[in-house]
Order: C-alpha cells, then sequence, then structure tokens
C-alpha cells in the first residue's frame, strides 16, 4: 500500500521527466525524433562484461619450434614404434598367414571394400634378375621427331641407353645423351647393333635406399607360370629438359662381351641373398641344417 503522499510525489516525478522528454525533443518548435532516444535497450546491452588481462598469469603458452618439432619428432617415432611393435607380433604374422590361407571368394581389399581379389599367386624374389641392378628411369617427355628422324617408338625406348654423361664445371648438373637402337629385331638378338642419339637430356641420379631395407620393387607377374616376383631397386634417374642433341654427338654401335669371371662371381654372390645353393657355396648361408 502507497501513502497518498509518496503516490503524490511519484506522480510529480513522472509529470517533470515527461516535461523534460518533450523539451529535449523539441528543437527551434519542430519536434525532433531520435531512433536511439526512442528504441528501447536491447537484453543483451543491459550487462556489459569487462575484459581484462592478469599481468601474473600466462595468457598463451608459447612454444619454440625447436620444441615442436622435437616433440613431433617423438610423436612419429612413438607410432612407428607402435607400428613396428605389432607387425612383429608373432601372433598378428600367424593371423595374417590363417588369414591368407582363406579362400579368395572371402578375401577384401583393407581399404577398398568393393576391390575383390580374383586369383591369388606365389609372391617370391627374382632369382634370374637379382644379380642384375635395376634403376628406375623417369622421361619428362619422350624424344621428338625431327626432319631427318622419325619419332622414336616405345619397342626402341624399351632398349635406349643413356650415354655421354658430362658433369658441368662445378660437378653438380648432369647431361646425357638418350641412346635407341636403330633396329630393335637385331638388338634383341644381342648382335652389334647401331644406336642413334635421340635427344640430349639434363640427368638428376636419386638413391631409393639408405641403411635400412629395400622399399622400391618392380614386380613381374607371369600369368602363365602363375607365380609372381620382384625385384628391388636402388636408383631413379630422371631425365629431363629433352632438347636436340649437339651438332658433335655421333652415333654408336653397341656390342655385348661375355661375362668375365670376376663378374660371374658378382652376380653369384648378389643371387646368394635369395639363392641358398649359392648361399652354400659362397660361405653366406646362415640357416639351420645341412
Amino acid at each position: 500500500v502507497v501513502a497518498p503522499k509518496a503516490e503524490f510525489m511519484l506522480k510529480r516525478l513522472k509529470e517533470e521527466d515527461e516535461a523534460a522528454g518533450s523539451a529535449k525533443k523539441k528543437r527551434r518548435g519542430v519536434d525532433f525524433k531520435s531512433r536511439v532516444l526512442d528504441e528501447k535497450i536491447q537484453p543483451w546491452m543491459k550487462k556489459t562484461t569487462y575484459l581484462t588481462n592478469d599481468q601474473t598469469r600466462s595468457v598463451h603458452a608459447f612454444t619454440s619450434l625447436a620444441d615442436t618439432k622435437k616433440k613431433t619428432a617423438a610423436e612419429v617415432e612413438k607410432k612407428l614404434k607402435n607400428s613396428t611393435d605389432r607387425l612383429s607380433d608373432a601372433q598378428v604374422i600367424d593371423a595374417g598367414f590363417e588369414r591368407a590361407s582363406e579362400p579368395t571368394s572371402t578375401l577384401r581389399h583393407p581399404t577398398k571394400r568393393d576391390v575383390k581379389p580374383v586369383y591369388d599367386v606365389p609372391f617370391l624374389p627374382s632369382v634370374h634378375t637379382w644379380g642384375h641392378t635395376y634403376t628406375h628411369v623417369v622421361l619428362d617427355n619422350p624424344p621428338k621427331a625431327t626432319r631427318s628422324k622419325p619419332p622414336v617408338q616405345p619397342e626402341q625406348l624399351d632398349r635406349a641407353f643413356v650415354a655421354d654423361v658430362d658433369h658441368d664445371e662445378d660437378g653438380g648438373k648432369m647431361e646425357c645423351h638418350l641412346l635407341v637402337p636403330s633396329d630393335v629385331a637385331k638388338s634383341s638378338t644381342g648382335e652389334d647393333t647401331l644406336y642413334d642419339v635421340s635427344q640430349r637430356y639434363d640427368l638428376d641420379v636419386f638413391p631409393l635406399k639408405d641403411d635400412g631395407p629395400h622399399v622400391n620393387f618392380v614386380l613381374m607377374i607371369d600369368e602363365e607360370n602363375g607365380v609372381a616376383t620382384y625385384h628391388p631397386l636402388n636408383s631413379r634417374v630422371q631425365l629431363s629438359t629433352g632438347r636436340p642433341a649437339g651438332r658433335l654427338a655421333r652415333a654408336a654401335i653397341v656390342e655385348r662381351r661375355a661375362p668375365q669371371e670376376e663378374d660371374v662371381r658378382e652376380m653369384e654372390s648378389r643371387v646368394a641373398e635369395v639363392d641358398e645353393d649359392l648361399a652354400r657355396k659362397h660361405g653366406t648361408y646362415s640357416g639351420g641344417g645341412e
């Protein structure tokens, strides 16, 4: 209950506020309308939040680049160790062999679920080629045809040679010639064959193997005999910026020679890595039994 005197005072204050508001809106006898003054205050504007920084508390935890790299390397090392331990686990290996021994129709690709195997074949090292050194040759552009030379065919590239390797004065940049046989059938028989200079390229050699095991291979599938073999790749040769050969470039006759005793011994020592008989012959066999 409000006392009569208090009610009178509230009514008077309200009238004074309305009169003051009307006076503010009038300027030189013209009514003045203000969207800001007439608009109601939004609820989210009633409470103001003040942001302050406490100087005694760290706002951002900055980390140096060296510490970040060290932490990342440790995480990668931990993941690799966990993966290696898992793949080296005897139970996991046995489970893999058990899974592989199941019928082909029940097998599925580990990531591509819509891929199904058609047949399975033994996967073994290529004993016949293990004594040779293979490299991966990459051409950015094949040799182009000229007025005097037809375009180079894929069969010629299969038996091409990289020759005439030159270094620049600093010993860094290398250039070479790509030689292709003029007679593919003759080169396949091992006879002396004339090789033409197709183009000149910039040459870069990238090693594909470090102190660890091989991780790059060439795969060969023999559908007739039902076997798949693999051969390691030790390096990659990149041939780029193909251009016409210089005027001094000359064709060459390539001939084969019979392997010497030292060559045979070196090849057999390599094959001994995957052939038990040659390993016993060269004294590198480390298996059990006789």
